[in-house]
């Protein structure tokens, strides 16, 4: 399961703007482009920032799991997918103790221990919070996870909006006064 947001612009609303600056009408397409990329960069970086004030993860885990398809001039959509992954324990400031894995998901909550867990460095290099599935034997053992980035992203999704569609009447502004200045 996955979330995708799409930013585009209608083409009524490209074609009475090309009407009014015909000057500047040979790089609107150009302009639209770049301001509908902005835009994109800008709401994965407020999505990042928003969540961090609450969840103990850091930036790049959540950037990592946001993937984005920029527009071009030609198609002038640009879309954000953000994938069902759940967030590793071990981003989550995971500590090794004697009983097991502390972890503190919440910024504003205390940590939680997590009964014979631990933290271990597979063979590929990975390194994870696990715990054994049966408590028979070494194996096998599973890796434990946070929330998913969909219930991030779903938590925050007015403001994450509300954002987007300030930043792209912002930075078509910007581009519009860019090819004015530039003719």
């Amino acid at each position: 399961m996955a979330i995708k947001l799409a930013f585009s612009i209608d083409k009524a609303v490209t074609r009475t703007i090309r009407r009014r600056l015909t000057s500047v009408a040979s790089g609107l397409e150009r302009a639209t482009a770049r301001a509908l990329n902005r835009t994109t960069t800008s709401t994965v970086a407020f999505f990042s920032k928003e969540t961090r004030k609450e969840v103990n993860v850091k930036a790049a885990t959540l950037k990592k799991g946001v993937r984005v398809q920029r527009a071009k001039p030609r198609n002038q959509i640009a879309v954000m997918n953000v994938s069902g992954q759940h967030v590793p324990l071990i981003a989550m400031g995971a500590r090794q103790t004697k009983r097991g894995v502390t972890v503190r998901k919440y910024k504003t909550g205390a940590r939680i221990l997590l009964k014979s867990a631990f933290i271990q460095t597979m063979k590929s290099g990975h390194t994870g919070v696990f715990r054994r599935v049966h408590n028979v034997g070494r194996l096998p053992i599973a890796e434990m996870f946070g929330p998913s980035l969909i219930s991030l992203w779903v938590k925050r999704d007015t403001p994450i909006s509300l954002h987007a569609v300030t930043r792209l009447q912002k930075e078509m502004n910007q581009q519009i006064q860019f090819l004015r200045n530039k003719t």
